[in-house]
């Protein structure tokens, strides 16, 4: 967990780079973890 962003910081640049690469970063992992699971074998058992 991490500490709230005031509503004043939310319209900046650099907190919507942030968000942005935050969700890029969950999507890539996301997107390996379901190609991982699709292998005949799967490294990991969800």
């Amino acid at each position: 967990k991490h500490e709230a962003t005031p509503d004043n910081e939310k319209g900046n640049l650099g907190y919507l780079i942030e968000l942005c690469v935050n969700q890029m970063i969950c999507e890539m992992l996301n997107t390996r973890l379901s190609e991982l699971r699709q292998l005949p074998r799967p490294l990991l058992l969800v």
